[in-house]
């Protein structure tokens, strides 16, 4: 049986100040009038039952999700003690998975992506399966690159395996780190390289031996926490495996070291909405290329995202390339070439106890 499993446990600190630690970006509204956990569930629905998608949440967003998010079952809300990026998170949901279905296929999905058209979507979502089940494959989804993008990584792909008609597969040469401004126009170029999406098809049982093999110690702590029968027991193990594991990425555990990994060459389009930026591919600028969300106003001036939550105005004049944010509390106002440090400056409002309240 094939489930979802979508991980909504990020921050979004690169969307300060509309993403905040009650309000991160993906419960946020900014793709569309519905959150990005919302699209992203409503994308699989006419695939996946809402009985079958689980969400891998932080414990504080539980409440919120649930309320979000009522087609969801609440017991499929899978609450992390702390973030220990996507391999911890991937690891508790597969032994939650395996509980009630051994013989399950798991789709992992992150709930802040762009994506469209969805029939495209769910077609290489239907590839990946049949490969993940004919031959255990670890599947992932690469998206041709549209333009020479830094802010994601890459992935270079082998021997063609197969086309089907949700998209070519491959084997995966080797999976490349985010490149420099060269390095990428060459990636983009070359048609051998393909941006790697973050989303993943595999079995359980396929998953677990990859654990069992590149990541012991996760493997034998996630054990541990499924030989506990009630929520309680669990809980308790979950906190302690969290306590001493390490934070890293099912990428850097797993991916880049198994020899069975193939990509679904995907058809779709895809954005991962990683910083402010991602506002000029997903709305239309206008004749001058500025984006406004909200009420705003761009008198001569050229380049720049205004985005108003609050209902009041911003206004600009004679200025270009800025990226200017207001909320209730908060007004940011960056350089449009610094909206990936974005993140860095909320790590300064974490030092700094006077101005916590505004993470």
């Amino acid at each position: 049986m094939l489930y979802a499993v979508v991980l909504a446990g990020g921050k979004g600190e690169r969307f300060w100040p509309w993403s905040r630690a009650k309000r991160p970006k993906q419960l946020l509204p900014i793709t569309s009038t519905k959150t990005m956990l919302q699209e992203t569930v409503s994308r699989v629905m006419p695939m996946i039952p809402g009985e079958r998608i689980l969400v891998v949440t932080g414990r504080d967003l539980v409440p919120f999700i649930v309320e979000g998010c009522p087609e969801l079952e609440a017991e499929n809300i899978i609450a992390e003690p702390i973030g220990r990026n996507t391999a911890a998170a991937i690891g508790l949901a597969a032994i939650s998975l395996r509980a009630k279905d051994p013989q399950a296929v798991m789709a992992v999905l992150s709930a802040d992506h762009q994506i469209g058209p969805s029939e495209k979507f769910l077609a290489a979502i239907s590839t990946a399966v049949q490969c993940a089940q004919e031959e255990d494959w670890l599947v992932t989804f690469g998206i041709p690159p549209t333009r020479p993008e830094t802010g994601y990584g890459y992935i270079e792909v082998g021997e063609k395996l197969s086309a089907q008609e949700g998209g070519v597969v491959y084997r995966v040469k080797e999976f490349k780190e985010k490149p420099n401004r060269l390095m990428a126009q060459k990636f983009y170029l070359d048609k051998g390289h393909l941006w790697n999406s973050g989303m993943f098809v595999w079995k359980v049982d396929a998953i677990f031996k990859a654990m069992d093999t590149h990541m012991p110690d996760l493997s034998r702590g996630l054990e541990q926490v499924a030989e506990e029968k009630t929520k309680e027991g669990w809980d308790r193990a979950a906190e302690k495996l969290y306590d001493r594991i390490q934070s890293i990425s099912i990428d850097y555990g797993i991916m880049e070291k198994a020899d069975n990994v193939v990509v679904v060459k995907g058809g779709f389009r895809w954005d991962d909405v990683g910083t402010w930026l991602a506002l000029k591919r997903i709305h239309k600028p206008d004749g001058d290329g500025n984006v406004i969300l909200g009420s705003g106003l761009a008198r001569d001036s050229f380049e720049c995202i205004l985005a108003s939550e609050d209902g009041g105005l911003i206004a600009t004049l004679g200025v270009s390339d800025l990226i200017v944010v207001r909320t209730a509390d908060c007004v940011l106002v960056a350089h449009a070439s610094r909206a990936q440090d974005v993140r860095e400056l909320v790590e300064k409002l974490a030092e700094k106890d006077e101005l916590k309240d505004f993470l």
